[in-house]
């Protein structure tokens, strides 16, 4: 069964497309994976990398930036013919101002089979593989975690573990209940991840989207 949402972006007349900019700050939201809150994913659909735009409440207005084609984006927000989302790709990630035309509604399985969680998962410099467990039922994950602060100081965070998804939402808890949290939602080609920031040092953190490279069945993350 396909996930049938709200359409992502609202229709504009001739006088508000004309527009060349947005007007305000497109902030920060979270990296909500709850399925229950329908987090709406789409993926930027343009030829070359779409132009987007950044800080437009700033007092020198809006900054320009780059976001590659088949970029992720977590859409928060929709203003005429703008959307505000989190996007990430090789270069970086962080929230945007997108114009809605250049984005594509991703389309996902609410009820995935187990194999489609399987593979090598990487966002940024983390690395999360995931496959089947014994039980039949479970995944398990294995993954690490790195965040460079300043001066070269380095700080790691790993989980490892067994979980049963439901849907295409995976709830990860590793031991007691207070220690590392993860929660994962499968969008097709995409996890979007967030965590309980006790995976590990100092914002090493499992969170944002992840890629799958080629898909696995055995072996664990690196």
């Amino acid at each position: 069964m396909k996930c049938s949402v709200l359409p992502l972006f609202l229709a504009s007349s001739l006088a508000v497309t004309a527009q060349t900019r947005p007007v305000g700050a497109c902030p920060f939201g979270d990296f909500d994976t709850n399925p229950e809150h329908n987090p709406q994913i789409a993926e930027v659909a343009t030829k070359t990398p779409a132009i987007t735009w950044m800080a437009c409440n700033s007092p020198k207005g809006c900054v320009s930036l780059r976001v590659n084609p088949g970029a992720p984006v977590l859409v928060y927000a929709t203003d005429g013919p703008w959307t505000c989302g989190y996007y990430a790709d090789r270069h970086g990630a962080g929230p945007t101002w997108f114009r809605s035309s250049e984005l594509r509604q991703i389309k996902y399985e609410l009820n995935p089979p187990i194999a489609a969680w399987s593979g090598m998962w990487i966002g940024g410099e983390n690395r999360v593989f995931i496959a089947p467990a014994k039980s039949g039922k479970a995944l398990h994950l294995n993954g690490n975690a790195t965040w460079h602060g300043a001066s070269g100081v380095e700080h790691f965070g790993d989980a490892e573990g067994d979980a049963i998804p439901t849907g295409n939402h995976l709830h990860f808890v590793e031991g007691e209940s207070a220690s590392c949290i993860i929660d994962l939602t499968l969008f097709g080609k995409f996890i979007l991840a967030s965590d309980n920031n006790g995976c590990g040092g100092m914002n090493a953190r499992f969170q944002g989207f992840w890629n799958r490279t080629i898909p696995q069945v055995a072996g664990k993350a690196h």
